[in-house]
Parts: C-alpha cells; structure tokens; sequence
C-alpha cells in the first residue's frame, strides 16, 4: 500500500482507496505493467495503421 498525492486537493490518498478521504474526488491509481503493455499494443497497432495508409 503505497501513499499517493491527490489531483484535486493535494492530500495523501492510499493506493487502495476509491476516493481521497479530504475532499472526495476519485483517487489517483498507478498504471500497471498490464495497463502499459495494452498501451504499448494499441500504439504499434495505430502507428502500422497510419503507416499503411501514407503510402
């Protein structure tokens, strides 16, 4: 459990929570090693999408 600044009110929220304690707002999340690599996927996908289409 790690301790993560909120975007709203700056405040310590955990990593584990929904909301930050303060003010409400939806807590930060760190990005997983998954959630990275889908975005690494979908990046090479749209890049060999454009890619084909400028030539």
């Amino acid at each position: 459990m790690a301790l993560l600044k909120c975007n709203d009110c700056g405040g310590p929220v955990s990593s584990n929570a929904q909301r930050c304690p303060r003010c409400g707002a939806r807590a930060p999340h760190k990005a997983s090693i998954f959630e990275g690599f889908l975005l690494f996927v979908a990046l090479v996908v749209l890049f060999g999408i454009f890619k084909d289409c400028g030539g």
